[in-house]
């Protein structure tokens, strides 16, 4: 009861997207585990994120944030 008030998404979802980010995306795992993670929703809180990798371009930000809020919807 107490967990299930802060899971976002199951662990099977989670799975899928971080393989998503990993490979669609080229994000290095720990990045893509941490958006993961925190499941950012916005541009501005994906962006906090992958600033320490390279430089991630604002279309690549703005088709993972999609990603993120199909997964969460699901």
């Amino acid at each position: 009861d107490y967990i299930s008030k802060f899971v976002k998404i199951d662990f099977k979802s989670a799975e899928d997207l971080l393989n998503k980010l990993i490979k669609e995306f080229n994000l290095e795992r720990h990045i893509a585990v941490q958006i993961v993670n925190i499941l950012p929703k916005t541009i501005e809180e994906l962006r906090t994120i992958t600033q320490q990798s390279k430089k991630v371009k604002d279309d690549d930000l703005n088709k993972i944030l999609q990603r993120i809020l199909e997964t969460i919807s699901t």
